[in-house]
This record gives C-alpha cells, structure tokens and sequence, in this order.
C-alpha cells in the first residue's frame, strides 16, 4: 500500500503560510503592515494642521507689524491664562506660533496614540492566546517585545516625518516675511522631541499592560500626559 502523501489544496496552502514565524522579521513586518493606517491618520492629519496654521497666519498677520500686535496681546493676558496656552516665543514667526499654538496638544496626541497602541500590545495578546503562540516560536519573549516596541518607534518616526513635511511646506507655501521660513532639519528634531515625549507614556502602558490589564495600564500612563510640557 503506498503511503505517498496527498498535496495540501491551495487554498489551505496560502493560509498555513499566510504569516509564518520565521523568527522577528515576521512580527516586526506584520506589526508594520498593521500600522499603515494609523500612521496615515496620524502624519496627514497633524500634517494637515500645520498647513492651515501657516495659512490663517498669513491672512490675518501677514506683515511684521501685525505679528508685533499679536506678541503685545499675548503680553496683557492674565497670567493663568497665559500658563494654559504656553511661553509665547517667537510667534511672530511661523514656526514659533506654530510650536507655541499646538504646542499644547500636540504632544498629548502622540501620547494618547503610543498609550493606546503599545497598552495592548502585549496585554491583549495574552488575553487572546496569541502570545503563547509567539513565544512557541524560535525567538525569545524579550526579541517579541522589542520588535514590537520597534513597530511603533517606526510608525512614529513615519508620523513625524509627514508632520515635518506638513510644517516646512507650510513655511514655503504661506511665509509672508523672511523669519517665516521653516528648515526640514529644524522641523524634524522639534516633532521628533513632541513624538518622544508621548513614547515615555506608551512605554509605561506597555510595561504595565501585561501586569495591570490595558484598562488599567493604560489609565496610568495617560495620567502622566497630564505633565506636559
């Protein structure tokens, strides 16, 4: 009697290799490809801020006197009021009233983004059983959580770069005087500072989440934001 074995149809084919764990490459990729959305979202719509910021700037202040009205009403505000909305520094250029007009919540977006990602990262899986099947697979836990950590690091350096983007053209598109101009370079490193401040809090989310449940990491790291800058 042979024993030759019958080939698998193809359909049950592509689903046994649909996503094999072939080690990090697989998570880190998978992670990745699950997180174009939400880079998109993230960097075109922060993006999308800085371009309308740059226009309203340069209907409504346009010349260089006009931005010297705006710092001598920002100066009679009442002192609490001037605390909520920020050290008013150098907004009578486009980038410094662009970083102290969103400079508020700007980094409590990205710090709800990394809480909400990275809380259940690890918590929901274990919830789910997945993690016992990543863990089966010839990588260590501590590889899992770093590649995991890693896909987030990367949408959010994504995120920044399309935000960046967004802030240098808007400086070439709306600049009205010649202080308006906005380096790529100078962008970068302020958003990607805004970026790491919300990673603190969705580090913490991510440590806690598999001790506290999500609920309850995530509640935790999302009173941190409250510190910021």
């Amino acid at each position: 009697m042979s024993s030759r074995l019958l080939p698998l149809p193809r359909r049950a084919a592509r689903r046994q290799t649909a996503w094999p764990l072939h080690g990090p490459r697989s998570i880190f990729t998978k992670g990745l490809r699950d997180s174009r959305r939400s880079i998109l979202l993230a960097g075109l719509g922060m993006g999308f801020l800085t371009l309308l910021l740059g226009m309203i700037l340069s209907l409504q202040f346009p010349t260089a006197a006009d931005r010297q009205q705006i710092v001598a009403e920002m100066r009679m505000l009442p002192a609490a009021i001037s605390g909520l909305l920020g050290e008013p520094i150098n907004i009578d250029r486009l980038g410094g009233f662009m970083s102290w007009r969103y400079g508020n919540f700007m980094p409590i977006m990205f710090g709800i983004w990394s809480v909400l990602a990275l809380s259940g990262t690890l918590a929901g899986e274990a919830r789910g059983g997945s993690l016992e099947v990543l863990a089966g697979a010839p990588v260590s836990r501590r590889r899992i959580a770093l590649e995991k950590i890693a896909v987030h690091v990367v949408a959010l350096a994504g995120a920044v770069t399309v935000i960046a983007l967004g802030a240098w053209l808007s400086g070439q598109a709306f600049a009205t005087i010649p202080a308006d101009a906005i380096a790529i370079g100078d962008a970068l490193a302020h958003f990607a500072g805004v970026a790491l401040f919300g990673l603190v809090g969705g580090a913490l989310a991510f440590g806690l989440g598999p001790i506290l449940g999500r609920a309850a990491a995530g509640g935790v790291a999302l009173a941190t934001l409250g510190d910021a800058p």
